[in-house]
């Protein structure tokens, strides 16, 4: 469903005034547990966000990241045309060293410092170059996965659920790589959901609410206050 401009300012600027209580709410009722928890802070995060990138282009880190974008929910089993479906490893492995150089030149960036428009084409040849990582034709949750392990304190995870809900966003129908229309709009709503989140960032001192477990960079913590919003308003 597609709000109102003024039903997401709204939104947003509860989610500020109480970002407390969700922050809260959400560490009382994390959904997230097992495999997605475990891989995710014992395997993924306790490396990049500690920046040992000597690590991250490793074969045994890319399977990490291969099973914990499993674990959350990115791979499906069934038909071809059923669901989000990962590549094979080879060619997933193959996408993230392909872009070795971006990720590089993104690894020192902050959500809550940088300027999104002097990085916006580093952002865009990575998301693009990303493409390969899944058979599904929808690629912005689980690139921004991918985008987020490898770069925990730029960029926050996004899903439909709840980040695309929440901001209000319809997510277009992709065909294939062909379709440049579609994949044009997917990509401008990453941009803009980056954007608003990075704006959240500066009105809310979310580095108090870091810690060890499910919320260990200030855009994970933002996103862990949006699932807490849209699991408490039920929208």
């Amino acid at each position: 469903m597609v709000h109102s401009k003024d039903k997401i300012e709204e939104r947003i600027k509860d989610l500020i005034d109480n970002f407390p209580s969700y922050i809260t709410r959400f560490k009382t009722n994390n959904p997230f547990s097992g495999p997605s928890e475990y891989f995710y802070i014992h395997k993924i995060i306790s490396i990049t966000k500690k920046g040992n990138y000597e690590l991250v282009f490793t074969k045994e880190f890319i399977e990490y990241i291969y099973a914990t974008l499993a674990s959350w929910g990115m791979h499906r089993m069934g038909p071809e045309n059923k669901g989000a479906k990962m590549n094979d490893f080879d060619s997933f492995q193959n996408c993230i060293l392909s872009n070795k150089e971006t990720i590089l030149k993104l690894k020192d960036c902050r959500l809550e410092k940088v300027n999104i428009e002097e990085i916006k084409s580093e952002l865009e040849e990575l998301y693009l170059g990303f493409w390969p990582l899944m058979k599904s034709n929808s690629k912005l949750v689980a690139s921004s996965k991918v985008m987020h392990f490898l770069l925990p304190h730029l960029i926050p995870s996004m899903d439909r659920e709840y980040t695309m809900k929440f901001f209000g966003k319809n997510l277009p129908s992709i065909r294939s790589f062909e379709d440049k229309k579609n994949i044009e709009k997917e990509l401008k709503i990453f941009l803009s959901t980056l954007l608003e989140m990075m704006n959240i960032s500066h009105q809310v001192d979310c580095s108090k609410f870091i810690g060890d477990n499910f919320s260990p960079t200030i855009p994970k913590v933002i996103d862990n206050a949006i699932v807490s919003y849209i699991r408490k308003n039920k929208q």
